[in-house]
């Protein structure tokens, strides 16, 4: 297994993590912020958890899955941050 594909789990863990940390009443503040900073809605649950399941897939199935996965991903949430 490559350093890239070992990345891709360590993405798609962190992406789970990040949905079911949402649905845990002592991260969220009384207006239902995640931290007190981030609005979360049922379609970022959705994305959340889909790029995580994507970036699992890659590292399962291969090197160039990975590194796919980083190129495609890497530019949508670097549009979405600029955003």
């Amino acid at each position: 297994m490559t350093l890239i594909q070992k990345l891709a789990w360590v993405y798609a863990i962190l992406f789970v993590l990040v949905t079911a940390i949402g649905y845990v009443p002592a991260f969220n503040d009384e207006n239902g912020y995640l931290f007190g900073l981030f609005s979360l809605q049922f379609y970022d649950d959705l994305l959340h958890i889909a790029s995580g399941i994507w970036a699992g897939i890659a590292a399962w199935l291969s090197y160039r899955a990975s590194v796919s996965y980083f190129k495609i991903f890497g530019v949508l949430y670097g549009m979405d941050g600029v955003a």
